[in-house]
């Protein structure tokens, strides 16, 4: 044991002397010193930090009185045997940047896990919650322990690690944030056991008590800038009704209660832009409403009719949370990101630069998914009918429509724009199925496709211009499979089917004229279409040119054929068409009318 600590000191003396070595030879070099007459400053693109510091040379007594150029007009001295001879530069020199080789970019490790404090404060952490735990259960057992003073063990506790936390998260932050943590949890499971386990306190007491745990931990986390203080409040007052669930008399009070608690959690996010916080909001709030409906908790008699009420008031508020609030907080980055920032989510940068693109579209999934949702919440409290339902989801197609229009002008916000769109199409579509039935709904989503057109053209946008085209072509599949069903009520020319047919034929050719919005179909398109119509009408509107005409290209007057006789040609395949009710062909066929 001597012989090995006299080795150790032994090596540390080397050590010491090396270092004086190294420090002595740090001493004798001095920066290159630049006359008036070269320039102070580097080039743009060399930074500062990569000139290299190379010692002043002694001047010999000869070349003392000599001038910097006379100096530098001298030859230099042959360099000693042995020694890599020195290319002599002016003074001021700055080397060209050598090109470094792209390194491979690997996945950063968080620097926590590399920190061997980090391991020691989790074990010691985890040791000293096993002692607590088992000398809790020797107190219990022995009997020494009573319920108050569980009770009020257990909300010492927590503030102990709450307080713990505060004041060493200047100094060891990931270890104050697990003391914060576990003291908040320790005060909700302090509350939990007060009332349900033990019944220590009434109803009022602990809802009072676990609410403002929640509170200060919403507090905690903004004044602390700890995401984790705000998703365990958040947790913990979602779980509270269901853990006081013995006191809970009626859904009301848990939508009350939840709502809240996500208006705290929301205002976090709005503040801090925390997407996880968001999520877990989101996820906890529509699963609460769902669990306050299908569940038949202690206390519940069936959903009364200010349960309904209230059910719906949360539904109205989730909304407001889950796809307004997010929508004003995009405005408000897209016009001052250094006052709104979006937080990064993932520590590694390499990781978070690929998953950015999908990260930062949460608003946009939340826009599609929140008016369904909602919509379906409603249906199942109220039992609507289709017809109800579908002016309810009318009503919520206006909302989203007052949205892209809103956003529309703004800039940095075109996409969200898209997005609301989108969903206010289909919440109309949507809403013309549920209302509307047979050839109403037909011409109705006709005159939205014409719609889509105008807006398009209005706009001059061209992703909307796909839209109405998407839509114009499921309008002709949908006609081509009414033309092969062919059931016709009425009379022969003059009968809703072949009325609702004929206005989405006027219909393009006026979308296609006007402003000279380009709604053209081609020609393969039209034969292939044509295959579903009955013989006589396909023979008659091929001799008439149509498959070289084009429907777009179809006008009041068939001016796009080739010559008159095409066009009388035309005049009788669309007498004899089955959309515009003829009875005869120009083939002389029986009509199909």
């Amino acid at each position: 044991m001597a012989d090995r600590i006299g080795q150790m000191e032994g090596d540390l003396d080397e050590i010491r002397l090396a270092l004086w070595q190294i420090s002595e030879k740090l001493d004798q070099l001095q920066p290159v010193r630049r006359s008036d007459t070269e320039p102070a400053e580097p080039a743009a693109d060399q930074p500062v930090e990569s000139l290299p510091i190379t010692p002043a040379a002694t001047p010999t007594p000869a070349s003392a009185s000599l001038t910097p150029s006379e100096q530098f007009s001298q030859p230099a001295a042959e360099p000693a045997a042995g020694k890599k001879p020195r290319t002599q530069r002016a003074k001021g020199y700055i080397p060209a940047k050598k090109p470094v080789g792209r390194r491979k970019k690997t996945a950063e490790t968080p620097a926590f896990l590399l920190n061997a404090q980090f391991w020691f404060n989790l074990i010691g952490i985890v040791l000293v919650l096993l002692g607590v735990v088992f000398l809790y259960k020797y107190s219990v057992d022995q009997g020494w322990i009573t319920a108050p003073m569980k009770v009020t063990f257990g909300m010492a506790l927590g503030v102990i690690l709450l307080g713990l936390g505060l004041f060493l998260h200047g100094r060891q932050r990931f270890f104050s944030q697990m003391l914060m943590g576990a003291g908040i949890a320790t005060l909700y499971l302090s509350g939990f056991a007060a009332f349900q386990l033990y019944e220590l306190i009434p109803y009022p007491a602990a809802i009072v008590w676990m609410g403002s745990v929640t509170l200060v931990a919403f507090i905690l986390s903004v004044q602390q800038d700890e995401q984790v203080l705000a998703l365990v409040g958040t947790i913990g007052g979602l779980l509270t009704p269901f853990l006081l669930h013995e006191g809970v008399s009626s859904r009301t009070d848990v939508v009350v209660y939840s709502c809240a608690v996500l208006c705290g959690s929301c205002a976090v996010y709005f503040y801090k832009g925390w997407r996880q916080l968001l999520w877990i909001s989101v996820a906890g709030g529509w699963l609460t409403l769902l669990f306050i409906y299908t569940q038949n908790m202690p206390g519940y008699r069936g959903l009364s009719a200010t349960d309904k009420k209230a059910m719906q008031a949360g539904i109205i508020f989730a909304v407001f949370a889950f796809w307004v609030l997010p929508l004003v907080r995009e405005f408000f980055s897209s016009r001052n990101p250094a006052r709104w920032p979006r937080p990064q989510v993932i520590s590694a940068r390499e990781e978070y630069e690929r998953a950015k693109s999908v990260i930062n579209r949460h608003v946009h999934a939340l826009s599609i998914s929140t008016p369904f949702i909602a919509l379906f919440f409603t249906r199942e409290i109220w039992h609507l009918t289709s017809r109800e339902w579908g002016w309810v989801t009318l009503g919520a197609a206006a909302v989203w429509g007052l949205a892209f229009l809103a956003l529309w002008t703004r800039e940095g916000l075109r996409e969200l724009a898209y997005t609301q769109m989108m969903v206010d199409l289909a919440l109309f579509t949507m809403a013309i199925s549920l209302i509307l039935e047979g050839d109403s709904r037909f011409i109705a989503v006709t005159a939205e496709m014409v719609a889509l057109q105008l807006v398009a053209w209005k706009l001059q946008d061209r992703i909307i211009f796909y839209i109405a085209h998407g839509f114009f072509l499921f309008l002709v599949l949908w006609l081509a499979e009414r033309l092969i069903e062919n059931h016709v009520r009425g009379t022969v020319i003059f009968n809703a089917n072949a009325l609702s047919e004929l206005f989405l034929i006027v219909a393009a050719v006026l979308a296609d004229s006007a402003k000279g919005a380009p709604l053209h179909l081609p020609a393969g398109l039209i034969r292939r279409s044509a295959g579903l119509v009955p013989a006589g009408a396909v023979g008659a509107c091929q001799r008439a040119g149509l498959r070289h005409c084009g429907l777009g290209r179809l006008r009041g007057r068939a001016a796009g054929c080739r010559n008159s006789a095409e066009q009388q040609q035309l005049a009788h395949c669309v007498a004899g068409h089955p959309v515009c009710g003829g009875g005869q062909t120009v083939a002389g066929r029986p009509g199909h009318g």
